[in-house]
């Protein structure tokens, strides 16, 4: 499973968007986040369900691919991935953070991440569809980076 470390902001941030958002974590500081083509390389970007129940579904597909094969998987966005379904309803390796959705994208600027932002995952048990769409992510200020660069390889 591709997962990475990234730091939470501080809960007292003050956001205009109240939008609640929900993604899925192996341990405390890692996220699920899938890799992207991209003309320039490889983008990551954090994984982000609008609904909860999507999010725990999504999980628990997760978790019974790894009791399966005894391995995360590796998700690369591409038009289908194979995963089994589960006929598990709770989560037992993952948990669910719910995020103020401008909080998360505070969180994947600073982590210089973009971030999938899935809004329904529909279908029958043989086959789900996902719907969302990618925001892609960036700081206007270069010194933004430039610092948070510096504070990373300063510690």
């Amino acid at each position: 499973m591709a997962s990475l470390s990234v730091f939470k902001p501080p809960r007292n941030i003050v956001t205009s968007s109240q939008r609640v958002v929900y993604t899925l974590h192996a341990e405390m500081n890692t996220m699920y986040a899938t890799r992207q083509p991209d003309p320039e390389g490889v983008r990551t970007s954090l994984v982000a369900f609008e609904r909860q129940k999507d999010a725990a579904l999504f999980g628990c597909m997760l978790e019974e691919h790894r009791r399966q094969t005894h391995e995360w998987p590796e998700l690369i966005a591409r038009e289908a991935y194979v995963l089994p379904m589960s006929t598990r309803t709770t989560l037992e390796w993952l948990t669910l953070e719910s995020w103020k959705l401008k909080e998360l994208e505070i969180c994947a600027v600073t982590n210089c991440l973009d971030v999938f932002l899935l809004s329904s995952l529909e279908g029958a048990r043989e086959e789900i569809v996902v719907s969302g769409r990618l925001l892609s992510l960036q700081a206007t200020d270069p010194d933004f980076y430039r610092g948070r660069f510096d504070n990373l390889f300063y510690r």
